[in-house]
């Protein structure tokens, strides 16, 4: 079995002990080097999942966090498998494109 570990690259998940930490327990681990910094067309969470729940969230005031917490839960209830599929297809392409961009 193959595992993946996916961080946003907080300042600790960047230390040098945790990513040498990484490198020794993980067959296939890319430093945080490998990465460009602060790329949301890498991350299928940014590009088309979290910027669809956050535009419906959001398109109305709420008068607390415990509504708008509310309405970021029920949007996010109300995407589709198939939305979450098609965003996971894209990744790889995605990610081929970037790297050809260099």
């Amino acid at each position: 079995m193959q595992l993946l570990l996916a961080t946003g690259w907080s300042p600790g998940h960047k230390a040098k002990t945790v990513q040498q930490w990484c490198q020794e327990n993980f067959e296939f681990f890319w430093s945080a080097n490998f990465w460009p910094s602060s790329s949301p067309d890498a991350a299928p969470l940014d590009y088309g999942i979290w910027c669809i729940v956050e535009s419906k969230a959001c398109a109305n005031h709420h008068p607390s966090v415990n509504a708008l917490k509310a309405s970021v839960e029920k949007e996010w209830a109300a995407m589709s498998k198939e939305h979450i599929r098609k965003v996971c297809r894209a990744f790889r392409p995605r990610l081929e494109a970037m790297v050809a961009a260099n």
